[in-house]
Formats: C-alpha cells, sequence, structure tokens
C-alpha cells in the first residue's frame, strides 16, 4: 500500500501502520532519522546515525528497511549524478523535488520546479500512461564556481593575447578621443548584466567622448550610443588601446 502525503503529518509508528508494514523499533527510528534529516543522507549515513541510539542496529537491518520503506512510499530514493553510483534516501515528507549537483564544489542544491508536474500530465494525457516516478538529476556549475570558471577562461584568454602583445588597462583610465576593445567586464553577477546590457560587451569599440569636471562620471560612445558611467564602475570594464577615432 502506497502512503501518500495528505496522510502526514503523521508520527513514524503511525505512517508504518497506515501503510500495512509491522510497526518495529529499526523502521520507527529510521523514519525518525530521515524526518529529522537536513540535509541527503545514503545508506551508510543512516546507519552511522542509527548507531548512536541503537548500537544493536547492523548495517543490512538498514539495507532492508530502506528498501521495504521505499517498496511503500515512505522514504524516497534518491540520485544526484547520471553513474547512479550512489542512493540517497529522504522522507516522503518532503514536498516534491529535484536535485542540482555542482561538478565543481559538489554542492547538493534541491530544486523545486512546476515544469516536472506538467510534463507528467502532458505526458499521461497524451500518451495514456500512469506515471509512478520520475527520476531527474541537474548536473553542472553552481553559482559560485560558475564564476570562478568564467574568471579562469577570461584569464587565461587575457593571458594568451598578453603574449600576442596585448596591452589591457581600465576603461576610467581612457581620455577623450581614445578608444579602446572591451576585453573583460568583472565585479558582481548584477552589474556585469548591467553593463553588456548596455552593449559594452568582450569584442565592442568603446570610445571615450567628455569626461567630467572631476573626471566622474565618464561619457563614451558604444554601437553608436551615447552612454555614461561612473569612474569606479569604468574600472571594472578592462580594454585594449585602439588607435584612431571611429
Amino acid at each position: 500500500m502506497q502512503v501518500s502525503r495528505e496522510s502526514h503529518p503523521l508520527s513514524p509508528k503511525e505512517r508504518l501502520m497506515a501503510s500495512g508494514l509491522r510497526v518495529t523499533p529499526q523502521r520507527v527510528l529510521i523514519l525518525e532519522i530521515l524526518d529529522e534529516a537536513e540535509g541527503h543522507l545514503d545508506a551508510e549515513a543512516v546507519y552511522e546515525r542509527a548507531r548512536e541510539r541503537d548500537e544493536r542496529i547492523s548495517l543490512a537491518t538498514v539495507y532492508r528497511t530502506l528498501a521495504k520503506l521505499k517498496e511503500v512510499g515512505l522514504v524516497e530514493q534518491r540520485y544526484f549524478a547520471r553513474d547512479h553510483k550512489r542512493e540517497y534516501y529522504e522522507s516522503a515528507l518532503k514536498a516534491e523535488h529535484y536535485h542540482f549537483t555542482c561538478k565543481g564544489c559538489g554542492k547538493v542544491i534541491e530544486v523545486e520546479t512546476a515544469r516536472i508536474a506538467q510534463a507528467r500530465a502532458e505526458l499521461s494525457a497524451t500518451l495514456g500512461i500512469e506515471i509512478t516516478h520520475v527520476c531527474v538529476c541537474f548536473e553542472g556549475y553552481c553559482a559560485e564556481c560558475a564564476a570562478k570558471r568564467r574568471r579562469q577562461r577570461e584569464d587565461e584568454h587575457m593571458a594568451a593575447e598578453k603574449e600576442k602583445g596585448g596591452t589591457y588597462v581600465p576603461m576610467g583610465t581612457l581620455t577623450p578621443g581614445q578608444r579602446g576593445r572591451v576585453v573583460q567586464v568583472r565585479g558582481n553577477a548584477r552589474f556585469r548584466r548591467r553593463i553588456m546590457e548596455m552593449g559594452v560587451v568582450p569584442g565592442e569599440i568603446i570610445e571615450i567622448e567628455r569626461l567630467a569636471p572631476l573626471g566622474d562620471p565618464i561619457e563614451f560612445k558604444v554601437k553608436g550610443y551615447h552612454l555614461s558611467l561612473r569612474k569606479a564602475d569604468a574600472d571594472q570594464i578592462l580594454v585594449e588601446r585602439v588607435d584612431g577615432a571611429l
């Protein structure tokens, strides 16, 4: 018998009774551990926590119990990678969700999206099938690791260009009439997005038109548009000096 989420919240003992499983101390203990867990536990981690409360429990008992609890829908089995090398377990009390695993640091991020439920409903209606389980693993790089990879690529590009004789300077050091080819936009993701939406992207040519009396802000031209930036922001943009006027 599958226990639906509508029957929650029930105690571990009540859920076992509702599922038709015999209530045993080991089953109650493992359900309690999974209910309390904030992270993601594999069988060995469940075993280690169970041993802290019951020294007599064995790893084999933990594996058998998890399999039985999964069979009746009290426990969800998850995979965080395509190779399915390691199985993780979660309480079925949790709302339906999926996992993103960072290939850089190994961080696991829980993901909730209505798109999966929409796909299930669409496939069921179109094909007349009954979907009982969905297994989706997202892999890639978290925001921090993606930023590191982007900086690494930019640094490698800059190093390669320097070997060719290129010279890079902050855009804020250019004077009126000087031009530069954008090489790198530094700063946080929000700043880079704002700057790139202005058309200041790697490869574009900018020309300094005018400086305010105190040198701030800086007025410049890019793609035929006349724009301005504060000098502190302009200094976050690395350019390669280009001779001649636009």
